[in-house]
Formats: C-alpha cells, structure tokens, sequence
C-alpha cells in the first residue's frame, strides 16, 4: 500500500496497524521515502492469539516459576 507523508501523520496508528500485516509504502513527492513492513508476521499473530488465550486462564506468578 503507497500512503502519502500527510495521509500518514493524520493517523500514523492506523498505518502502522496496516504494516503489520502488509507491506506500506510512505511517498512524498513521488519518491519511496521509508518502507514498512513486518517480516515476522505469522510470529505475531500467533503471539496475539496465545496472549488472547492466556487472559481466559488463571495463572499466577507461582504457575508461571514452574
């Protein structure tokens, strides 16, 4: 995805959320200033799913010394 430097600064939280899951683009004048992307992907969302999962558990600090 191309996005523009202003595009981008109004909400740079939105872009940022995209670049995980897709390659981003920043252009200003029609130059590719910065490209995001997020090489470990899978990685991430399967450690969003485990932490998603682990908040349905009780645990505490002594399970997880174990």
């Amino acid at each position: 995805m191309k996005v523009t430097y202003e595009e981008f600064f109004k909400d740079p939280k939105k872009y940022i959320t995209i670049a995980e899951t897709e390659d981003l683009y920043l252009i200003k004048n029609g130059i590719i200033y910065l490209h995001l992307n997020n090489p470990c992907g899978d990685r991430l969302k399967a450690a969003r799913k485990l932490i998603g999962a682990l908040k349905g558990c009780d645990i505490d600090d002594e399970d997880l010394g174990r």
